[in-house]
């Protein structure tokens, strides 16, 4: 019975995020984000002004991309170099057709990281629980948000997926190839790269693993046009910071931003930006140090990191999360047998939690830090569950190792049997 209603809930959210893929249409090609994906990189390929220097709103009219609502396109290009290449091949077709073929290779991507996802777990987790989670990940605003705005995340996420699927194969360098692709189409991966070069056995091998992903980085800006890079750093960046302390940025430094907002009636004092940029550093550094010192588990060192990629950054929309989707599978992996309502349930408003709750106002910081930073407050639930999860672990391989070591020494309480038989005790 159990069984069955899984699989009816995986069913029922295959239908909804294709249903909702359909009613969209083509609909979305005339607002954020395809069209400026699309204007970005199509300026680009004509080469008649900088990318980083065009009018967005000239380029919106003349190809008749201006949105029917009262929607505000992206005015001026925001995006790495990197992605206005990546996306070239799309901004040669029609704004339609690119639209469809984009979404296509998106719609191919999430189901490359469902499938890789329970390629890396199915020896550890229930294949109940993994429906569940997909299932719930499908009924989200994550996805939906995903394709409504044309995002490149769940491309990205796989690119990772792959990198630590060669990582536990021993193939490196091929590994970090990937992280730095995905690093030059949009930044936030590279937080994942110095995980990925600590992979390599000795240090020498670290060192050279460093040295060959500093120099793949450095090729791929320079055959990028390094002057495009300066121009995005110089110019882009400075729309990106406004974009840190957005209604919909889902990061610490952005919860400390609106702290402040609320508590001094401000946005520019040092709580809001010294102190929030510090409180990232810190969680990042916590979360680095805690993953390589004291977890012996590959896949929890690098759900932890994961998750601080996702909140440790400047900014952080709901469509980041897809992201997530690893984590969570992972802390539920203590979910073996059948999965109960209960534990059904618990999933579910962890889902819940990951959906935005728009309000325009706030009367307090428990109501703010409880609906507009609820996807942020549940991840750093996760956080805490990977911890727990860790920490049992560790504790469990310790009683091992003490019960191994006082087997193997003499004492009169432990009589001993032929090799590889269980010691008797009396």
């Amino acid at each position: 019975m159990q069984k069955h209603l899984v699989h009816l809930l995986l069913i029922f959210a295959i239908c909804y995020f294709g249903f909702n893929l359909w009613q969209m249409g083509t609909s979305r090609v005339r607002g954020n984000d395809f069209a400026h994906y699309y204007a970005s990189s199509r300026i680009w390929l004509e080469g008649k002004e900088t990318v980083y220097d065009a009018d967005f709103a000239a380029f919106y009219e003349a190809n008749d991309m201006l949105p029917a609502t009262e929607e505000q396109l992206v005015s001026q290009a925001t995006n790495p170099p990197g992605l206005i290449l990546l996306f070239a091949p799309f901004a040669t077709l029609s704004p339609d057709a690119a639209f469809l073929a984009w979404n296509a290779v998106q719609v191919a991507c999430l189901i490359g990281c469902a499938l890789l996802t329970w390629t890396l777990l199915k020896q550890r987790l229930n294949p109940n629980t993994f429906k569940v989670i997909v299932a719930l990940l499908l009924l989200s605003q994550i996805v939906t948000r995903h394709f409504y705005y044309s995002q490149v995340q769940l491309l990205l996420f796989l690119l990772v997926l792959v990198a630590f699927y060669l990582s536990q194969q021993e193939r490196h360098r091929l590994a970090c190839g990937l992280i730095c692709l995905a690093t030059l189409t949009k930044l936030f991966p590279g937080f994942l790269l110095p995980w990925f070069i600590w992979q390599a056995r000795t240090p020498a091998q670290k060192l050279r693993l460093g040295i060959f992903s500093g120099s793949l980085l450095t090729l791929g800006v320079m055959m990028t046009d390094l002057s495009l890079w300066q121009t995005f750093l110089s110019k882009a960046t400075a729309e990106i910071s406004v974009w840190s302390a957005a209604n919909t940025s889902l990061t610490i430094s952005s919860l400390f931003t609106k702290i402040g907002i609320f508590a001094f009636d401000s946005q520019s004092t040092w709580f809001n930006k010294e102190l929030g940029m510090m409180s990232s550093l810190v969680l990042a550094a916590f979360l680095y140090g805690y993953a390589l010192l004291n977890c012996r588990d590959k896949y929890i060192q690098f759900s932890l990191l994961i998750i601080g990629m996702l909140i440790c950054g400047p900014t952080c929309w709901l469509h980041y999360l897809v992201f997530a989707l690893f984590p969570i599978s992972v802390a539920s992996e203590s979910i073996r047998d059948k999965i109960t309502v209960l534990q059904m349930a618990t999933i579910a408003f962890l889902f819940l939690s990951l959906n935005h709750f728009f309000m325009t106002s706030f009367q307090s910081l428990l109501v703010l830090f409880l609906f507009k930073y609820a996807p942020l407050g549940a991840m750093l639930f996760v956080l805490g569950l990977l911890i727990y999860k860790n920490v049992k672990l560790t504790s469990r391989i310790a009683t091992d190792y003490t019960f191994e070591s006082s087997a193997d020494s003499p004492s009169d309480n432990v009589i001993r049997e032929t090799p590889g038989t269980r010691p008797l005790t009396v």
